[in-house]
């Protein structure tokens, strides 16, 4: 995802420039689970909670991982070690299977 601004440049002239979007932590984990979940898996009366697996976890926090150290996902810049930063994405995925109304 990106943002685009009009902006001036050293010979007055207005250009587009565009700069790469931060997503939201929350969104990133809805984004990433319904990725990573098998095609056709997903029905109206059965909460995506329940489908999300131990397979399915792994995917999402590999990719809420590479996405955070790529700066994709936002992120405060607290200095952890990658395996803080793992247990970190363990954690937001937890987190947000239990609060966000769209896993249950």
């Amino acid at each position: 995802m990106e943002t685009e601004t009009l902006v001036t440049n050293q010979e007055q002239q207005v250009v587009k420039t565009t700069t790469p979007t931060q997503l939201e932590q929350k969104q990133a984990v809805y984004q990433f689970v319904l990725s990573a979940l098998p095609e056709g898996s997903t029905t109206a009366h059965s909460p995506l909670k329940s489908l999300v697996t131990k397979e399915v976890r792994k995917v999402v926090r590999v990719k809420l991982f590479e996405g955070i150290k790529a700066g994709t996902i936002k992120y405060k810049p607290l200095e952890k070690t990658d395996g803080e930063l793992k247990k970190y994405c363990s954690s937001l995925i937890n987190n947000w299977l239990k609060k966000d109304d769209r896993f249950n």
